[in-house]
């Protein structure tokens, strides 16, 4: 192959990777002009979604929303757990201590023992001292708030 034709194959290669790097990528949701739901202190509320740092910024943690319904179970879900966290007997998970957490099914929140030999990566675990605190705990915020929050967090059922 001669100077030339290696010239010419370097210019096809790069028209090719400019051809993919000026495809825009697209996602369904949200395009600029569409309606987002995201939440404050103050609850749920709607916005139209132009494109801006602080919109990717909310939609790539997690907190833009398609619908007001979608958005309040996601708050609601993240405020069980914080109640959660907040009752009596509930601490950090400590590698090879005893501990004990919620696990939800459909139907049912039970308490279980757990030891783990090494880190928890779960962001949202909660952890207790003892069953009888995990029980307190699902008694002092609802069993079914509990429930639907996990159903939201696992499923995004709303």
């Amino acid at each position: 192959m001669n100077l030339q034709e290696k010239l010419e194959q370097a210019e096809r290669l790069l028209n090719e990777v400019k051809e993919v790097m000026q495809k825009k990528v697209t996602r369904a949701w949200p395009q600029v002009g569409d309606t987002c739901w995201i939440y404050s202190v103050q609850g749920a509320f709607a916005y139209v979604f132009e494109g801006s740092t602080a919109d990717s910024y909310n939609l790539n943690m997690g907190r833009a929303f398609q619908t007001k319904e979608q958005c309040e179970a996601d708050f609601e879900a993240r405020k069980v757990i914080y109640e959660l966290k907040q009752q009596p007997g509930c601490e950090r998970f400590v590698v090879g201590k005893t501990q004990w957490t919620i696990v939800v099914d459909l139907a049912e929140c039970v308490v279980y023992q757990e030891r783990w030999a090494q880190a928890c990566n779960l962001q949202d675990s909660v952890w207790f001292e003892s069953r009888e605190a995990g029980e307190a705990a699902i008694e002092a915020v609802g069993k079914g708030r509990i429930i639907k929050a996990a159903r939201w967090s696992s499923m995004g059922e709303v």
